[in-house]
């Protein structure tokens, strides 16, 4: 991904269209969350948009990201900037959470996400929009449209494997795969690793499940005897990251159990 597509500065809309992309990146992250996990990658494209400023100049570029403590983002530059000094493609950094300008995946050829994106394919005439799509090689489809997860993929997965009922709400929606490792603990598929799992970042895998909106690992977790009160390197409890993700689902089952 090299080319950059810049819009005005001190445009109201597209801080909107921002604010509206942190608001949601929990989706995002919940998706991210799995897929970290997965043998075979699902997703086609999984990329963040990230505010760059130096002195008087600012830009905003895509970026892969590698981990998320609720507090900051690691990234891998993917731009080559065309101002900027001190940043350059494939530098790996830590930015605030409060840098995220956007963020969309692919699955399916089926694109989320892109809230920048698309405000700005909306001012395009039909040839530019084309030549956008074209840059990035998908098929951002109506730009008066954004989806956040794959509701019917999701809805299907999970009758095929639970036989429950459907999704309505994506605040609902619990991940296939989150389920899949629930059955999974239960058939002895998985050992004491994923209990005494921590990450560089001091992560346990009961931070991972707040952070992911992952309620029923989060019950079966707590039920093998996981400490909830424990904090990551920022002091942070798997509680305060459900709560700051606003997964309410998950901040219920940590604050009753």
């Amino acid at each position: 991904m090299t080319k950059i597509f810049n819009s005005p500065s001190n445009d109201s809309e597209m801080e909107h269209a921002a604010r509206q992309a942190r608001k949601n990146f929990k989706f995002f992250w919940r998706e991210m969350t799995w897929e970290y996990r997965r043998i075979i990658p699902a997703m086609g494209i999984a990329s963040v948009k990230i505010r760059f400023d130096e002195g008087d100049t600012t830009e905003y570029l895509w970026a892969n990201v590698f981990n998320f403590d609720g507090i900051n983002l690691y990234i891998e530059v993917l731009n080559t900037p065309n101002e900027l000094k001190k940043i350059k493609a494939n530098d790996q950094l830590t930015v605030p959470f409060e840098q995220l300008y956007d963020w969309l995946y692919s699955l399916d050829d089926e694109i989320f996400g892109g809230f920048t994106v698309n405000l700005m394919r909306k001012r395009m005439s039909s040839p530019e929009r084309a030549s956008h799509d074209g840059a990035w090689g998908l098929n951002f489809g109506d730009p008066n449209k954004i989806d956040l997860v794959p509701l019917e993929w999701l809805r299907e997965k999970k009758k095929r494997i639970f036989g429950k009922p459907s999704y309505k709400d994506p605040n609902e929606v619990e991940h296939p795969m989150a389920l899949n490792m629930v059955q999974g603990f239960k058939e002895g598929k998985f050992g004491k690793e994923v209990l005494e799992y921590v990450d560089d970042l001091g992560k346990t895998t009961l931070h991972d499940m707040a952070l992911g909106g992952a309620a029923e690992m989060t019950i079966y977790l707590l039920n093998q005897g996981m400490d909830k009160t424990v904090k990551d390197n920022n002091g942070n409890t798997p509680l305060f990251l459900s709560n700051k993700m606003g997964w309410g689902n998950v901040s219920k089952v940590l604050e009753e159990y």
